[in-house]
């Protein structure tokens, strides 16, 4: 297997400083950010606000051939695109793929939406299931996966509930990024049984720990649960256990790292993370 970082960890780093660093820190690949950039530019440094390592969704087509070079000159790979796009945002996903195929990049993400108590899953399956026709024909077009994620919120937070969207579709052109993350948010299963089910689907994986912590009490006296980020080592999820199973059903590919924890800065996450990871 081969480890990248997901650029919205890493909010402080323009591109350039960051794939050096990821390739000082012994990297193989950086998984770029791609989204509309934060106004707030006098803001400080955040994941999902002014992050510095972003690379704009409305340019990142006539970005891309310099973009390829800056992260080939570090030895760097690009094993995916980020993106923030919806499945109904064919223009910016047509831009996106169109951008990965001019940097050699295999795939982008392409969400599912969220789910909606006052639309109903059923409703929300069925419009996916039609829209990512769409998306699999341009998929086709350029030679680029498109690739949802198992995230909490969404109506494919579990393996499974991926697995009955995406079997539709050719695994060629659509696939699933694995989120162990997420899932212990909603839509834990197990690791093994949830890869094997995937089976050709598994396109990507994305790493980071998550935990469960008391906060207050209701004032009807049952415990408030809220989940958060963890130091990869010291969340629920058992990597090595993890791992084992990612080699177990012989997935070879990308996994990239997203930690949001709070146990370090961002350079002594990274060290730790990739040495974490190895050992393994």
């Amino acid at each position: 297997m081969k480890f990248s970082v997901f650029t919205v960890m890493l909010p402080e780093f323009t591109p350039q400083a960051a794939v050096r660093l990821l390739s000082e820190l012994g990297y193989d690949g950086v998984e770029w950010r791609v989204a509309k950039p934060s106004q707030q530019t006098d803001a400080a440094p955040s994941y999902w606000g002014n992050n510095r390592c972003t690379i704009d969704i409305a340019t990142v087509d006539r970005e891309a051939r310099e973009l390829a070079a800056l992260t080939r000159s570090t030895g760097l790979e690009v094993p995916s695109l980020g993106t923030y796009m919806g499945y109904r945002d064919l223009e910016d996903i047509e831009r996106a793929m169109r951008a990965a195929a001019e940097m050699g990049c295999p795939r982008i993400r392409v969400s599912p939406p969220r789910y909606d108590r006052n639309i109903g899953y059923t409703r929300l399956f069925g419009e996916s299931l039609a829209g990512y026709v769409e998306v699999q024909r341009l998929a086709q077009k350029y030679s680029v996966q498109a690739c949802l994620e198992i995230h909490m919120g969404n109506i494919c937070s579990s393996p499974s509930l991926a697995h009955r969207l995406v079997s539709n579709f050719d695994p060629r052109y659509i696939g699933v990024i694995l989120d162990p993350g997420n899932m212990i948010y909603e839509g834990y299963e197990d690791w093994r049984m949830g890869m094997e089910l995937l089976g050709p689907y598994l396109a990507h994986v994305h790493l980071k720990n998550t935990r469960w912590d008391t906060v207050g009490t209701r004032a009807t006296g049952e415990a408030e649960w809220k989940a958060s980020a963890a130091a990869i080592d010291q969340g629920i999820i058992d990597f090595r256990q993890f791992m084992a199973d990612l080699r177990a059903v012989g997935y070879d590919g990308w996994c990239s790292f997203e930690d949001f924890s709070e146990s370090g800065t961002t350079e002594e996450k990274l060290r730790r993370d990739i040495a974490y990871m190895r050992s393994l």
